[in-house]
């Protein structure tokens, strides 16, 4: 999607798997986001941009930490929506892997999903393998695989195992120069 200075949108993909991250991580405006996310389909995405949920709304993100997000995974996936509930797993990730990078103050950019696969399987082997394992759910979900709920569902739980290492990963000085020296562009 390309927007001039303005913030007028001049040219737009339609790829649904580049929209959610896309909005999620580029458009400031929440409505514009939320446009331009149900104007290629993204059905069930105006759950994200609810700016007052109320506290009897169990299926809406009340923050925007990893683990919200991937509550919400889950709820979607019982309730059917496969689709939505792969699009949120890979939210989820971006967001824990974001996270690490801003609870850590680490001096590094990650702009594309391979460079958070990259990162990811630096932090630590296992965490990479993890972070893997359940992101390529989203990446395949619009080729000719669709994958049931119980699929997603150990999806989410490798989800949760990598959300977890990733804050309990004590971050030595050699590590962070480690990280820091990498070029992720």
């Amino acid at each position: 999607m390309g927007i001039d200075g303005k913030g007028q949108v001049f040219t737009v993909s339609l790829d649904k798997r580049y929209v959610v991250p896309c909005v999620m991580n580029t458009i400031k405006n929440p409505d514009l986001a939320l446009k331009l996310a149900m104007r290629c389909n993204c059905q069930g995405v105006e759950v994200l941009f609810d700016p007052n949920p109320g506290e009897n709304s169990p299926n809406l993100v009340k923050d925007y930490t990893p683990r919200s997000i991937l509550e919400l995974s889950k709820k979607c996936c019982k309730l059917g929506n496969c689709r939505i509930a792969s699009v949120l797993l890979w939210i989820c990730g971006s967001v824990a892997i974001q996270k690490f990078v801003s609870d850590n103050s680490l001096n590094v950019t990650l702009n594309s999903d391979s460079y958070k696969r990259q990162f990811a399987n630096e932090i630590s082997e296992e965490i990479g393998s993890l972070f893997e394992n359940f992101s390529r759910y989203h990446d395949v979900y619009d080729c000719c695989f669709s994958y049931g709920p119980n699929d997603l569902k150990y999806a989410a739980e490798e989800a949760e195992k990598c959300i977890k290492l990733l804050e309990e990963f004590k971050l030595s000085d050699e590590k962070r120069k480690e990280l820091e020296n990498i070029e992720f562009e």
